[in-house]
C-alpha cells in the first residue's frame, strides 16, 4: 500500500502546520457539538421534572404529557450521546492500524462496532480473546450497549401517587367558646331550671342508646369530603369548650362482707354502695359536703356491679361472681384539637385540655354570653387563644375597648392569677376568643337527665338455676356496662366515653339559647380550615438521574481522551478520516481524477474528490 505511505506524509505536513486546538475544533466540531446537545437535553428532562416535583399532574393538551417531554428530549439525548462515540470509535480504527501490523479483520470488527450495539458486544468479546487489546475502543463499544437502557431509564424517572391540594371551598367546624342553650325562654332573675335542649337531649339518648363515636357527631362542612385543620408541626388549631371525663378503677376498695357459709356474697363500697344476688348492679351520684370540691366537677358517681368468673368449678356464688367497681367524673372543659376530613369522615385528636370551674361570673358583654346579674358559671380564662392555627396570648386590660370587651371577675374558684377561694377579683377585659363559659341553667337540665337515666333504673337478675344462669334485666345503657355478665372497668369507661363524647357534639353543633345570643366573629362559632382535592402528583427518583448523567460523564471523558490521543499524533496519521470508509477505497482504485501527489488526502479531500468521480464495480477476470 504504497500510496497509503504517500498520503499519511500528505497529511502529516497539512495538519504539522496548524494550530493544533484550531485543527482540533475544525474536524471534531459537529462531536462536541453533539455532545453539548445531549448536555441541554439532560438539564431540560432535570428541568421538567424539577417544577413539577411533588405537584400535581399539569393540565396540558390531551396529547402533551410529562413522560412525553421526556421521551421526546431523552431520545435527542441518545442520539446526541452515541453520535460522538460512533465517530471517535471509527477514529480509533486507524490509531489501532497505526501502532503496528494488524489482522485485517480488525477493520471489519471496528467498522461494526460504529454501527450499533451488536457490532460493539462483538468486539467487546473480541477483545477478550486476544492478548493486545484496544480498551479505549472498548469503552465506545461499552458506551454504545450502554446507552441501551437510557430510554426505559428515564420512562421510569416518575412515579403517579394519589395526593391533595388546596382549594378554594368551604371547610369549617362547629366550636364554641360558651353554651347557653336551654328548652325555654325564661328569665333568668327567677332561680329555677329551665328544660334541656332538644339538641343536647338527642344527643344523650344517642349516646345511651346508640352510641357513637364524635367523629359521628359532629356537624361539619367540607364541600370535597376532603378538608384539613392542622397546624405546623402537629400544633393544635382550634380550641372548644368541651365535656371531659375521667375513670379510675376502685375494684380493690369492694369489701364482701357477707361470709356465710351458704357462699353468698354483698359487695359493698366505702360509699355506701351494695350489690348482692338480687341487685347485682348500683350507680350512686356523689353529692360531697365540701361545696368545693362539688362544684369543681360536673357529676361524680360511682358504680358496682359483678362478673362471672368462668374459672369457677363450684356453685359458691362469692366465688364464681367477683365484684367490678368504678368512679367516674364529668368535667366541663376546653379542648384543643387538630383535625381533618378524609373521604368525607371525620377525625380529631385531641391535644391538651383544661378544666372549667364552677363560680360567680360577670360578662359585661354579650358576644354569645347572655348577661345575666350575678349567676354561676362553668369558666375557664385561657392564657392562649387558639383560632384557626393562630395563637394569641391572652393579656387582660383594666378598661373595656372593642377587642377586650368581655369583662370577667370571679369570687370563686377561679382560674384568673390571684384569684383562690373566698376571693374576688376585680373586673378585668379579654378578647372574647380567650373566655370559656357554660351557664349554670343550662348545664343543670343536662345534669338532672343524666342522673335519671343512671340511678331511675338498675340491673337485676332473675335465678335460672343453682348453677347461677341469671338473666340479666334493666335499661340498655345499664346493660352494657354489664356487658352480659362480663363487666370489667372497660366496658365502664366505654359508656362514659360516649355520654361525654355526645355532650362535647351537643355543646358544639348547638352552644346558643337564641340566634341572637351568637357572636358576632364567625371564628367564634366555627374552626375554619383549608379545602382539599384528591388529585394525582408527580414524584421523582433523583436517583435515577445518575444513570444517564454518568453516561454523559464517560463520554465526555473518552472524547477528551480520543482528542489528546490524535494530537499527539497530528504529524503521522490524519485526524479526520473517523468513520468514513474513502481512506480504504483511496489506497488502490482505478478512477477518472486528481492523482494521489495532487490529493492531501483529508476527509473532506476525499469526499470532494469521491463526489467527481464514476464508479462501477465488476468481478476480476479469472
Amino acid at each position: 500500500m504504497s500510496q497509503g505511505h504517500k498520503a499519511q506524509g500528505k497529511a502529516g505536513e497539512h495538519y504539522g502546520n496548524s494550530n493544533i486546538t484550531h485543527a482540533l475544533l475544525a474536524v471534531w466540531y459537529l462531536e462536541i457539538l453533539s455532545s453539548l446537545l445531549a448536555l441541554a437535553c439532560l438539564a431540560i428532562i432535570v428541568t421538567i421534572i424539577a417544577a413539577h416535583q411533588d405537584k400535581p399532574l399539569p393540565e396540558w393538551p390531551q396529547l402533551i404529557t410529562i413522560n412525553g417531554l421526556i421521551s421526546v428530549f431523552g431520545a435527542i439525548f441518545k442520539a446526541s450521546l452515541v453520535m460522538p462515540v460512533s465517530e471517535m470509535t471509527g477514529q480509533l480504527k486507524w490509531s489501532w492500524f497505526l501502532k503496528c501490523p494488524r489482522p485485517l479483520l480488525d477493520i471489519v470488527r471496528f467498522d461494526d462496532a460504529t454501527r450499533g450495539p451488536w457490532g460493539s458486544l462483538l468486539l467487546l468479546t473480541r477483545q477478550l480473546k486476544r492478548g493486545e487489546r484496544a480498551y479505549l475502543a472498548s469503552l465506545g463499544a461499552l458506551l454504545t450497549l450502554c446507552s441501551l437502557a437510557i430510554d426505559p431509564f428515564l420512562q421510569s424517572l416518575l412515579v403517579y401517587e394519589a395526593c391533595s391540594r388546596d382549594i378554594p371551598g368551604m371547610a369549617r367546624i362547629p366550636r364554641t367558646n360558651n353554651y347557653t342553650a336551654d328548652g325555654v325562654n325564661m328569665s333568668y332573675r327567677i332561680k329555677i331550671y329551665p328544660q334541656i335542649d332538644g339538641v343536647m337531649e338527642a344527643a344523650l339518648y344517642q349516646s345511651l342508646i346508640n352510641p357513637m363515636s364524635i367523629s359521628s357527631l359532629i356537624q361539619f362542612d367540607c364541600q370535597t369530603g376532603n378538608c384539613t385543620f392542622e397546624a405546623e408541626k402537629g400544633k393544635d388549631y382550634f380550641s372548644s369548650l368541651a365535656m371531659c371525663y375521667s375513670c379510675d378503677d376502685i375494684t380493690h376498695e369492694v369489701v364482701n362482707i357477707n361470709n356465710d357459709t351458704d357462699g353468698e356474697f354483698r359487695y359493698v363500697l366505702p360509699s355506701g354502695l351494695t350489690v348482692a344476688q338480687l341487685g347485682i348492679f348500683d350507680i350512686s351520684i356523689n353529692n360531697e359536703t365540701d361545696q368545693a370540691l362539688a362544684e369543681r366537677s360536673f357529676l361524680n358517681f360511682e358504680v358496682l356491679t359483678i362478673r362471672e368468673n368462668p374459672s369457677a368449678l363450684n356453685n359458691i356464688l362469692r366465688e364464681r361472681y367477683k365484684p367490678v367497681a368504678a368512679r367516674c367524673q364529668l368535667n366541663l372543659c376546653t379542648q384543643s384539637y387538630s383535625a381533618d376530613i378524609s373521604n368525607g369522615k371525620y377525625n380529631e385528636q385531641v391535644v391538651s385540655q383544661s378544666k372549667l370551674q364552677l363560680g360567680l361570673l360577670n360578662i359585661s358583654n354579650t358576644h354569645g354570653f347572655v348577661p345575666p346579674a350575678e349567676r354561676k358559671w362553668f369558666s375557664y380564662v385561657a392564657d392562649t387563644a387558639i383560632i384557626n392555627g393562630q395563637r394569641e396570648a391572652c393579656t387582660p386590660t383594666t378598661t373595656m375597648s372593642d377587642s377586650h370587651c368581655v369583662g370577667v371577675s370571679h369570687s370563686q374558684l377561679a382560674n384568673l392569677p390571684g384569684s383562690g377561694a373566698n376571693t374576688t377579683v376585680a373586673t378585668q377585659f379579654y378578647t372574647p376568643a380567650c373566655v370559656f363559659a357554660a351557664d349554670e341553667y343550662s348545664m343543670e337540665p343536662i345534669r338532672q337527665s343524666l342522673i335519671n337515666a343512671l340511678t331511675s333504673q338498675t340491673v337485676s337478675a332473675s335465678y335460672g338455676n343453682l348453677a347461677g344462669s341469671l338473666q340479666p334485666d334493666g335499661p340498655l345503657w345499664l346493660l352494657r356496662m354489664f356487658a352480659n355478665w362480663q363487666a370489667n372497668f372497660t366496658s365502664i369507661n366505654s359508656v362514659v366515653q360516649n355520654i361525654a363524647d355526645s355532650i362535647t357534639a351537643g355543646m358544639r353543633n348547638n352552644p346558643y339559647r337564641v340566634p341572637e345570643a351568637e357572636p358576632q366573629d364567625i371564628n367564634l362559632l366555627h374552626a375554619y380550615g383549608k379545602t382539599r382535592v384528591s388529585q394525582t402528583c408527580v414524584r421523582v427518583r433523583w436517583q435515577i438521574v445518575a444513570y444517564p448523567a454518568g453516561l454523559l460523564l464517560v463520554q465526555t471523558m473518552f472524547l477528551i481522551v480520543t482528542l489528546w490521543q490524535e494530537a499527539r499524533s497530528r504529524n503521522r496519521w490524519c485526524a479526520d478520516w473517523k468513520s468514513s470508509p474513502l481512506p480504504l477505497l483511496f489506497q488502490r482504485f482505478e478512477h477518472d481524477g486528481p492523482e494521489d501527489n495532487d490529493m492531501d488526502f483529508s476527509n473532506h479531500s476525499m469526499y470532494s474528490a469521491a463526489g467527481k468521480m464514476t464508479v462501477q464495480f465488476y468481478p476480476a477476470e479469472i
